[in-house]
């Protein structure tokens, strides 16, 4: 899916939430913060249980917050359990692979394009294959029950887009996931678009959800707009091999 605008008017009544908005809540949004700072509407943990009741929102967002948790399936838990049945979620955060985020010790959690594949037992992916299918791990998509337990929530991934530092615009996204998958520092952010799975919203409702339906945080706005206007370079595996090795990776 391309072509993202912010999202337009709800129905009357509906709601927005910001979990972890800190100083930057998007207009429209209810801001939760851990801490009272300016425009945080709720001083809540997130790691505790949201102070919301069952269903209360069409759209959330958490934009650099996630990565913050301990217990990443519990917080999930309870965001789809405040969420409305077909509710838009943005989830985005540090790509995994990155310098800053490993020596961060207030960064508890690893996200990359295989994370959204724990968030779900259903089998269609958002990714083409080659983004995510690696052998022995399978081509399977959802593995949220993949360990027999029951995760107790169905957040189904509709869109992955991935945020790579300036030195790589321009490079065809093969490249680009060859470059991302054996070296750090290439990709800087990544960005989920899920759905809040739950009745009666079905198969048929996900079928029609639309881009410009979810929240999209104007830093990575901006981050899509200057890389999409660098000049393209054609894939060549030459250059590939090359970057790999300035990468310490052949």
């Amino acid at each position: 899916m391309t072509g993202i605008v912010p999202p337009g008017p709800l129905r009357p009544g509906s709601r927005r939430l910001d979990l972890g908005c800190g100083r930057q809540k998007p207009a429209g949004f209810v801001g939760l913060d851990r801490f009272p700072l300016p425009g945080v509407d709720v001083v809540a943990d997130l790691e505790r249980l949201l102070p919301f009741a069952d269903e209360s929102f069409d759209v959330l967002s958490s934009f650099h917050s996630l990565e913050h948790v301990a217990d990443l399936p519990g917080v999930l838990r309870e965001i789809h359990r405040v969420a409305r049945p077909g509710a838009r979620i943005t989830v985005a955060g540090p790509y995994w692979a990155q310098g800053i985020h490993v020596a961060n010790p207030y960064h508890r959690q690893n996200f990359n394009e295989h994370s959204p594949r724990f968030w779900t037992d259903a089998a269609p992916s958002p990714l083409p294959r080659f983004q995510y299918a690696r052998p022995p791990q399978g081509e399977q998509w959802g593995l949220a029950s993949s360990d027999n337990s029951r995760p107790g929530f169905d957040l189904r991934c509709v869109g992955v887009e991935l945020f790579y530092f300036s030195e790589f615009w321009g490079l065809e996204a093969e490249e680009l996931a060859g470059l991302r998958r054996r070296g750090f520092d290439v990709c800087e952010q990544i960005l989920f678009r899920l759905v809040a799975m739950k009745p009666p919203f079905g198969e048929a409702e996900l079928a029609r959800v639309r881009e410009e339906e979810f929240h999209d945080p104007p830093i990575l706005a901006e981050r899509r707009r200057r890389a999409a206007e660098a000049p393209r370079r054609a894939f060549s595996w030459r250059r590939l091999w090359r970057n790999l090795r300035q990468l310490g990776r052949l």
